[in-house]
């Protein structure tokens, strides 16, 4: 799959850390602070509202700032919980920027390909959590930069994020690069607007009802290191 690709291009939650896991642990912690009972359906809720409100942002029907208290005051309100959801968000950030949990196969894979592939992080999360989190996980040693929607100014998969990314790297050519991601609608789509070749990694097998199309599909990280 990757004998024609130099350079590869990884998204971050969902692809290479088990976002799902940092979730719930950093959810817990939060309950516990507030003196709050944790339930197990909270974490699918909160990962239900992030989702959508991060899709308006992909769109950019909303701003970052919006979506990080109005993701907690629909949550507080589902769970009739009263607390400041601004002050609600710097608590979970704090927590979640410490946890690194990993996707199946994420850290060989990247300790692999990085002997032969240069590797590139494409994020849209936030900056400063983002990079304590790499910072704090072995993968910190395997990518070349990491470009983070929030410092760059412009999400996935807008082509201006793209064209940072692409002007930065200083890759061969496009033809080169491979986009790997679990996002259709950010990764995928962001590949699509910029011409880059895709890999969607779809572990859970979800079906494609976006109409997005992309170059490769893969339910492994492994089946990356299968040239």
């Amino acid at each position: 799959m990757l004998q024609n690709y130099d350079t590869i291009l990884f998204d971050a939650d969902r692809t290479l850390f088990d976002t799902a896991a940092c979730e719930k642990t950093a959810l817990k912690a939060v309950m516990k602070t507030l003196g709050a009972p944790f339930s197990e359906d909270m974490p699918q809720t909160y990962s239900q509202i992030n989702e959508a409100l991060w899709q308006k942002i992909e769109t950019g029907e909303v701003t970052r700032s919006f979506v990080q208290t109005e993701r907690w005051r629909k949550f507080l309100k589902i769970f009739d919980l009263s607390s400041d959801p601004m002050k609600i968000n710097e608590l979970y950030l704090s927590f979640f920027s410490r946890c690194h949990f990993l996707m199946p196969h994420a850290e060989e894979v990247c300790r692999v390909l990085c002997k032969r592939k240069k590797l590139y992080i494409i994020t849209n999360g936030t900056s400063h959590v983002q990079r304590e989190r790499f910072a704090n996980s072995p993968l910190s040693f395997y990518f070349l930069d990491f470009f983070i929607s929030d410092d760059i100014g412009i999400p996935k998969p807008q082509w201006g994020f793209f064209f940072y990314v692409l002007t930065h790297i200083k890759s061969t050519k496009r033809e080169r690069i491979l986009i790997v991601g679990d996002s259709l609608t950010s990764d995928i789509q962001g590949g699509n607007n910029a011409k880059i070749d895709t890999c969607w990694y779809n572990p859970f097998h979800l079906p494609n009802e976006t109409g997005v199309s992309c170059t490769f599909e893969i339910d492994d990280l492994a089946t990356l290191l299968g040239e």
